[in-house]
């Protein structure tokens, strides 16, 4: 707006000019339409209007007009551009006589003007800046004063509707100061400006410095400035100080573009310079809500160039970011040196702090830029140290250009080392959005003394698992995480593979793993308790009553394929461990499920469904050709295993529910079946029930501890409901005698109650005819004989008779080695059968 009022200044002095040659040479009618015409034709034929025309012959020249007008083209709102109700100007003689123009006095009085663009950029006051420059002095008058004027101006592709009224003030002989009062609306905002400059002549020098004081308020926004303008209309070499607050919730951002950032009340103070398009504020004072900031700023807008020297006092990140969502952010304080240019943002050698309370975390960093591999820009390298609750670490970044930490699509570079104590971290690839975390794809090695050495820093409860390194691709989108080429070391442990995690309203895992070597006791933090409450009673119970944690079964689904070459057990051996595990809708089913044990397999199916409470399941097992001296080797019992070739086969077929094991155990329905080929009978019975029992058990049922008891075969069917497993059918064969036996297994109450019962094959081995029971709770099993004619008589019935195991027992455990293999249930079943007792 400055520059077209600037024309209609020099616009008038030019058309009183041109009236006062004309006049002193011709004074009529005929000259004041010709000049109309010379006027009209540098408007681009606008009508212009010269009233009543008198001149004052003498030292100086005195010229006055009346009336004078200048029309505006059709399409503008207002008839008359410029309209003057009466002009007077003196016109310096002795200059006239030598050829050249000086102006004495100007004397405007209701000058009205009224300036307007549309929306396609045509303006009504194009026609004035047609003129070529001159390479004529400017005329310039030694004094002007304004009375009773009027600017008014529209603008629709700014959205402006001001109407400023001017006059000037002072000693009729003296220089007269300007006094300007502005009003309307920009964009939508009301808009008020009061406004005092210095002669109005002066205004129109060069080089010379103008005095403007002036308070304004846009919207909300408050704006004084108080100094000089060596071109007030065109705001070049600009001096002073300036003032600005705004209350917080003022839409001062969206006066600059940004309509969805919003601001706190601020406050700031600067003296301010302008010249040649530059901007620079220095002795800068901020407030920002309740962060504040000092230092220098310097502005170019063409081409775009910032230069800022800042020392940041105390700025309140989640204050001015919780607009975008970032309320957790802390406060930073620290020198930030840097600028920026041709679309690149610099940093040289900044030194910042960063205090989250909240979060417990603390940063002392140093930034500067340095060339990024990834990025024709360049980045800054970022490195320092830090705590978070209470836990340090040190950091060594390099990122992509900070200005690019927005963009919508553009994958943002960072590599570097994330140390703390034992634990370190190193990434290397790139990020879209990274404060938002919108893409993710970055090379990871993590390695640590434990995950739990991690439980300060994230504030995770992580289980106490072994030391761990773990390395992959990690990558992540809109709905799609992927950790591919993973390679972990967990303890003894490795794991490798890919895992995909489906996100969404409903997360959906998939997952191919392999193990070379699995050791169960890697894993044993996961389910074990490491802690026991000082005030928590020891329990006897085996069966743990703490609830499981369906919620997690609840609210996903996966697809896991996962194979392990050695599966290191405590008690167990297991290898060739295979399963396929499908999770859908809180039904779980792993099927098939393949392990080898002992030289032998186990295959199965297993079914859970944690949708609803209680807990629902089945499993079924198949068990083949497991060797005892490999079970036994696990037990410590080495010496016993060299001499044991026992071969263990079954099967299960169960059905169970509940919220704990204990419960789970308790609703136990279903069927049990075991056959033992081989082994030692006395040491199967220490391995059942422990050394003082099992050894009483032996003595008890046949008189001996005189060394081991070889057995041929073993077989027990059990049939279980509601937690009571009844033993069918038990039997067991050893060179002398038969056993026999009967019972029950209580799962709920965690009891015992059988009855076995010795069978001799030579009556004259035995000593004692009375069976043997094995009763009370399984923490305190207790052995003793008893009457015959004390037992149920269904007890009594399945004691007496000697049945053979079924022949479908013999695929379970034998191992095909031939007849040549020694004792064992085919022999045993043979025996019986050409006994007659089969």
């Amino acid at each position: 707006m400055t520059k077209p009022v600037k024309v209609i200044l020099v616009s008038v002095a030019v058309i009183a000019l041109l009236l006062a040659t004309a006049m002193a040479l011709l004074d009529s009618e005929w000259a004041k339409g010709f000049l109309e015409d010379q006027v009209s034709q540098r408007l681009e034929g606008r009508e212009v209007i010269i009233g009543d025309l008198d001149i004052e012959w003498g030292f100086p020249l005195g010229i006055q007009m009346k009336n004078v007008s200048i029309a505006n083209p059709d399409w503008a709102e207002h008839e008359r551009m410029l309209e003057l109700a009466a002009m007077e100007a003196t016109i310096k003689t002795g200059q006239l006589l030598r050829g050249r123009i000086g102006l004495g006095r100007l004397d405007l009085q209701q000058p009205v003007v009224h300036l307007e663009r549309r929306e396609d950029g045509t303006s009504n006051w194009q026609a004035l800046q047609s003129e070529e420059d001159s390479d004529e002095p400017p005329v310039i008058p030694d004094s002007v004063n304004l009375s009773d004027g009027v600017l008014t101006y529209r603008d629709a592709t700014l959205d402006a509707d001001l109407r400023a009224e001017f006059e000037t003030r002072g000693e009729a002989a003296g220089d007269h100061r300007l006094d300007i009062s502005l009003q309307g609306r920009y964009q939508g905002r009301p808009v008020q400006l009061n406004a005092e400059g210095g002669a109005p002549s002066r205004a129109l020098q060069e080089n010379t410095d103008y005095s403007v004081a002036l308070q304004g308020q846009l919207g909300e926004l408050r704006i004084s400035f108080d100094g000089t303008a060596g071109d007030l209309l065109q705001f070049e070499d600009l001096q002073g100080t300036l003032q600005a607050s705004a209350p917080a919730g003022a839409d001062v951002t969206a006066m600059l573009g940004q309509p969805d950032l919003s601001i706190p009340a601020f406050n700031l103070e600067a003296q301010v310079s302008h010249g040649e398009q530059a901007w620079s504020l220095s002795e800068l004072r901020a407030q920002v809500g309740e962060s504040h900031l000092a230092g220098s700023l310097s502005v170019d807008p063409g081409p775009p160039s910032v230069e800022m020297d800042l020392q940041l006092e105390r700025v309140d990140l989640g204050e001015l970011l919780e607009p975008q969502g970032y309320p957790q952010l802390g406060v930073v304080t620290g020198e930030l040196d840097g600028g920026f240019s041709d679309g690149i943002l610099t940093i040289n050698d900044s030194n910042l702090s960063y205090d989250a309370p909240d979060q417990q975390l603390h940063l002392q960093l140093n930034a500067q830029s340095r060339d990024v591999a990834a990025s024709e820009q360049p980045g800054a390298h970022l490195e320092g140290t830090g705590s978070r609750n209470g836990q340090p670490f040190n950091f060594d970044l390099e990122v992509g250009p900070l200005l690019d930490l927005t963009a919508s699509e553009q994958p943002y570079p960072i590599k570097g080392t994330l140390v703390s104590q034992e634990t370190r971290l190193d990434i290397d690839g790139t990020i879209v959005q990274p404060l938002e975390l919108g893409a993710i794809d970055v090379q990871v090695h993590l390695s640590g003394p434990g995950p739990a050495s991690l439980n300060r820093l994230t504030g995770f409860d992580l289980p106490g698992l072994p030391a761990y390194e773990l390395e992959g691709r990690f990558r992540w989108d809109d709905q799609l995480s992927r950790l591919n080429e993973l390679q972990v070391r967990l303890g003894e442990s490795d794991f490798s593979g890919d895992v995909r995690l489906q996100r969404g309203d409903r997360r959906m895992l998939y997952a191919t793993l392999h193990s070379t070597r699995l050791d169960i006791e890697d894993l044993e933090p996961l389910w074990v308790k490491t802690e026991i409450e000082e005030d928590e009673p020891e329990s006897d119970k085996i069966f743990s009553d703490d609830p499981f944690n369906l919620e997690p079964l609840q609210n996903m689904d996966a697809r896991v394929r996962y194979q392990a070459d050695t599966l290191n057990s405590p008690s167990v051996p297991l290898n060739d461990v295979s399963l396929e595990l499908e999770l859908d809708q809180g039904v779980i089913t792993v099927e098939p499920l393949q392990v080898g044990v002992g030289g032998g397999e186990i295959t199965g199916r297993l079914e859970l469904d944690a949708a609803n409470l209680p807990l629902e399941g089945e499993l079924d097992l198949s068990i083949k050709r497991v060797t005892m001296s490999a079970l036994l080797r696990r037990a410590d019992l080495r010496d016993v295993a060299e001499d044991s070739a026992g071969v263990i086969g079954g099967r299960t077929d169960l059905g169970f529910q509940g919220n704990s094991m204990d419960e789970l155990m308790a609703s136990l329905d279903g069927l049990v079946e075991a056959a033992i080929s081989g082994g030692e009978l006395d040491r199967l019975a220490v391995e059942i029930l422990g050394l003082d029992v099992g050894e009483a058990l032996m003595v008890a049922l046949i008189n001996t501890d005189q060394g081991p008891v070889s057995m041929r075969c073993a077989y027990a069917r059990l049939d279980a409901e509601q937690g009571i497993a009844e033993i069918e059918q038990f039997f067991v064969s050893t060179a002398d005698t038969n056993f026999t036996g009967a019972g029950t297994i209580n799962l709920d109450a965690e009891q015992l109650d059988v009855v076995l019962e010795a069978h001799a094959k030579d009556l004259s081995l035995l000593s004692l005819d009375s069976p043997v029971q094995v009763a009370g709770p399984f923490s305190n099993l207790q052995v003793s004989v008893v009457s015959t004619g004390l037992l149920a008589r269904g007890v009594a019935t399945v004691l007496g008779a000697i049945v053979a195991p079924p022949l479908a027992i013999l695929p379970w455990v034998e191992l095909g080695l031939g007849e040549d293999a020694g004792p064992g249930c085919r022999q045993a079943l043979q025996e019986f059968e050409s006994q007659g007792q089969g």
